[in-house]
């Protein structure tokens, strides 16, 4: 047994890319900028890059060439800070939707990261400075310890946070189809 688990994590050591090959003019992978320059480039262009931020903080990392990095997600859920509301954003909306689902799929199975679990939330589209930026939450919490048979655990509900960029997100909850209201004649 001991020799296939060794030969399967030699297989996914080979798959892992080498970073060094990579080459982009702006950022270097997983770049650490401030907020400042990350609103200045989702605005600037559109990008494939993925900024990660914590609440209340001014240091983001940048995650370029996402497309060439695999399961992106989860390198994410992985980096980030537990008991952290961390924000991620990006200008690419089919980047947006693929994070988006990752990050729901792991919060409903319940995916354990390292003894944690991961709680996330979509906020949609904003337009700043003329481009339209997304945004989602995700929270890395401990997993609770004793294990609860019937029912599911909820952990609680994360505070709002007040964004230190001073546009404020507003959340728009829809739960199933719109409400048509029929008139009879």
């Amino acid at each position: 047994m001991k020799k296939i688990l060794a030969l399967v994590f030699g297989a996914l050591l080979l798959a892992v890319p080498c970073w060094a090959e990579w080459t982009d003019a702006e950022l270097e992978p997983n770049a650490e900028i401030t907020a400042t320059e990350m609103k200045a480039q989702l605005t600037e262009a559109a990008t494939k890059t993925v900024y990660v931020r914590e609440a209340e903080s001014e240091d983001v990392t940048a995650y370029v060439d996402t497309e060439k990095i695999p399961s992106l997600a989860k390198q994410i859920a992985l980096n980030m800070d537990e008991d952290q509301m961390t924000y991620i954003y990006t200008n690419d909306k089919k980047i947006y939707k693929k994070l988006a689902s990752r990050f729901s799929y792991y919060s409903g199975r319940d995916y354990n990261f390292n003894g944690y679990r991961i709680m996330t939330g979509k906020e949609g589209g904003k337009y700043i400075d003329g481009r339209e930026v997304f945004r989602l939450w995700v929270m890395k919490v401990e997993r609770p310890k004793e294990v609860i048979v019937h029912g599911t655990y909820y952990p609680p509900t994360p505070p709002v946070v007040i964004d230190i960029w001073g546009w404020p997100w507003h959340h728009h909850h829809h739960y199933g189809p719109p409400h048509h209201h029929h008139h009879r004649r």
